[in-house]
Parts: C-alpha cells; sequence; structure tokens
C-alpha cells in the first residue's frame, strides 16, 4: 500500500485505542424511570467505522416518529485534521481529536444543541453535513438551519 494509505490505517488504529477524555456528568442525564410514557426519548448511537452504522441509522431512521442526524460530528472533525497534521508534523506522534480543548468544547455544545432542538447559533458544521438533506427525519431541519 502507498505510504498515504498505510498513515491512514496508523492513525485508525491509533484512533480506536485511545481511550477518550470528555467527562459526562450522569446527574444531568434524564433517567428513564422517570420519563412519562409518551415522552421523547434521546439516544445517541456511538460506532467505530465500518461496523454497520449507515445501515442501522437508515433503519432507524425509516420510522415515522424518530429523527435522526447521522455523524453530527463528522464536518467538525474533519475542520481539526489540519492541527493533527500540524502536530504529527512536529511530534511525530498523532493527536486524537478528544486531546484537543476546541474540538472538545465545540462537539459537546453542538451535541447538547442538537439533544435539546436549540438550533439558536447551532455551529456551521452542523448544516455541512452531507446526509442531513438525503434523511427524511432532518431534511427540513437541514433547510431550516441552512438559512
Amino acid at each position: 500500500p502507498s505510504q498515504e494509505k498505510q498513515n491512514h490505517r496508523n492513525n485508525e488504529r491509533e484512533n480506536s485505542q485511545h481511550t477518550p477524555k470528555v467527562q459526562i456528568d450522569e446527574d444531568k442525564l434524564p433517567q428513564v424511570e422517570n420519563c412519562a410514557p409518551d415522552s421523547p426519548r434521546y439516544v445517541i448511537l456511538l460506532t467505530y467505522g465500518r461496523s454497520g452504522s449507515s445501515l442501522t441509522s437508515d433503519i432507524i431512521s425509516e420510522h415515522p416518529d424518530v429523527f435522526t442526524y447521522f455523524e453530527p460530528l463528522h464536518n467538525l472533525a474533519k475542520s481539526f485534521t489540519s492541527k493533527q497534521k500540524d502536530y504529527k508534523e512536529q511530534n511525530h506522534k498523532y493527536l486524537h481529536l478528544t486531546d484537543i480543548h476546541e474540538y472538545n468544547s465545540a462537539a459537546v455544545s453542538m451535541i447538547e444543541k442538537q439533544m435539546t432542538c436549540n438550533y439558536h447559533r447551532l455551529s456551521r458544521f452542523a448544516t455541512l453535513n452531507l446526509h442531513a438533506p438525503s434523511i427524511k427525519s432532518t431534511k427540513e431541519l437541514y433547510h431550516c438551519v441552512k438559512r
């Protein structure tokens, strides 16, 4: 394989072996037993690449009462690749996204806003999601936020 492909594989391997440092305050999470039977449920599905997440998302999004937002942090992560590349050139090791404070803050803010339907000042990276216009449940949101 080419050197670029080998570097990509090495980064993927390092990425999958990294333990994220994001802290979640479990007291702020809603408790299922306290939710009314007809109240909305919020689920975040986390997967590794090439694990069937696209198919799973497609299946889940077919239900008319389900809102899905596929790969909400994808474009945000891409915006940090130059920072990761610079770090690797200077330090000869991979910089994981969760080691970048700016990324963590932006990611938490985006997910928090999406999970609470607070689209005021939602990051522009949310509107760059390539899947949003094609998924039934996000199509309207995509065009609303895009304006």
